[in-house]
């Protein structure tokens, strides 16, 4: 595994088995030079997003067929063609998902169940009906 950082981060002495490469990873020739286009996947995880798409595109267009591009602006996804993109993730989306996730999950099972699911929005969104029981004074587990 390979990381491209422009600055030291301490990933090195933090994972030994990965490869640490200082410099651009936005830069074409940094990449070329890394021979980026023989690589089976890569993420591209910059804090700004119009290098994390730029660079995917270029990553895509060398021939590398799982990118993995970071958008935190969601308004930008209105604006670029996703079909051009592997993968976009979002931390607002990776958010929503944990939510998701532990709403579905069996944690909350014994107090309430899932009667409904309905996606809209062409599947933007999603709503959820649940039916919640009541829980005994006796009972000493917590929930949230």
């Amino acid at each position: 595994m390979k990381s491209i950082v422009r600055e030291q981060n301490g990933s090195a002495k933090k994972f030994p088995d990965l490869y640490v490469v200082h410099g651009d990873g936005t830069a074409k020739d940094i990449l070329l030079e890394e021979s980026a286009q023989n690589y089976d996947a890569v993420a591209t995880l910059t804090g700004v997003d119009e290098e994390n798409i730029i660079a995917s595109m270029f990553l895509n267009s060398i021939g590398v067929q799982k990118n993995i591009t970071k958008i935190n602006r969601t308004s930008l996804l209105e604006i670029i063609d996703s079909q051009d993109f592997a993968s976009i993730v979002t931390p607002k989306g990776s958010a929503v998902d944990t939510i998701m996730h532990f709403i579905r999950g069996r944690y909350n099972a014994q107090f309430s169940s899932l009667e409904a699911l309905h996606h809209v929005a062409n599947g933007r969104i999603e709503t959820l009906q649940f039916q919640i029981k009541e829980r005994k004074q006796d009972d000493s587990s917590t929930s949230i």
